[in-house]
């Protein structure tokens, strides 16, 4: 029987899969000093449906033990569709990390806004 890799990485990151934040959230994840300690699930609007990547979270928290999930929303989200504010997204963000608080509550959540010029964190 094969024995499957496992270690301690940095983070869990969730962002959405808009290909216009690919590059600001590289930049967040280098000057973080993430660069190859994180594991990467992109889902359309990154915390409005948090509970189905809870299988997805929970392999990478099995095998990998992340330190922390840090959650990725972003401005002119499709997937927010109208309800696509700054404060639609607070409102989904802080949601999602009482769900995952329930569900992985030794796991710490970090909630980042992702602007066209800057990155808020939330």
């Amino acid at each position: 029987m094969t024995k499957v890799h496992t270690e301690t990485i940095e983070a869990l990151i969730i962002r959405c899969i808009d290909y216009r934040f690919v590059t600001r959230s590289r930049k967040f994840k280098e000057d973080a000093g993430l660069t190859d300690k994180y594991d990467l699930l992109t889902f359309p609007g990154a915390s409005k449906n948090i509970h189905l990547l809870f299988d997805a979270i929970a392999v990478s928290n099995r095998l990998h033990k992340p330190k922390k999930i840090i959650i990725m929303d972003h401005e002119d989200c499709g997937a927010f569709g109208d309800e696509n504010s700054l404060e639609d997204h607070k409102n989904s963000l802080k949601k999602a990390e009482k769900l995952l608080h329930i569900v992985f509550p030794e796991i710490p959540v970090e909630l980042y806004y992702i602007k066209f010029e800057e990155i808020i964190k939330i």
